[in-house]
């Protein structure tokens, strides 16, 4: 194998990667062949979802004639005996809360403090 020297009679200086460039090809094609065997998949069985059907919220009407549960009129005093029955009844029953545009908001408060009072647990408003 003869050096390469320049004219002055110093050695060239250079780097052979030609091992280099062998060495990562080998690494590739071993990269290449391994990922397909490591793209296995697992059979896997889950079981269907099943449960409690959904239940339908009662809605609480608030209107200036009154209120109305599950379209049955209420006086104010009554409103609070109806709910707590509701409440032990089903107590994970979900309760609706509508109130006509003209109504005062303290009859709104009224029915919020009385069920809260009965211990619904689940209160929405709709609009």
């Amino acid at each position: 194998m003869a050096s390469a020297v320049r004219p002055s009679g110093l050695p060239i200086a250079q780097i052979n990667i030609t091992p280099l460039v062998d060495v990562m090809l080998v690494l590739l094609i071993i990269f290449m062949l391994s990922v397909p065997l490591l793209t296995r998949t697992l059979q896997t069985h889950l079981p269907q979802a099943g449960g409690a059907t959904p239940t339908e919220p009662v809605v609480l009407e608030v209107s200036t004639a009154g209120y109305r549960l599950d379209g049955r009129t209420l006086a104010a005093g009554e409103l609070d005996a109806a709910l707590r029955a509701l409440a032990q009844r089903s107590p994970a029953t979900a309760l609706t809360l509508r109130a006509s545009d003209d109504v005062d908001y303290q009859a709104v408060a009224t029915a919020l403090a009385a069920a809260q009072r009965s211990g619904v647990r689940h209160l929405g408003q709709a609009f």
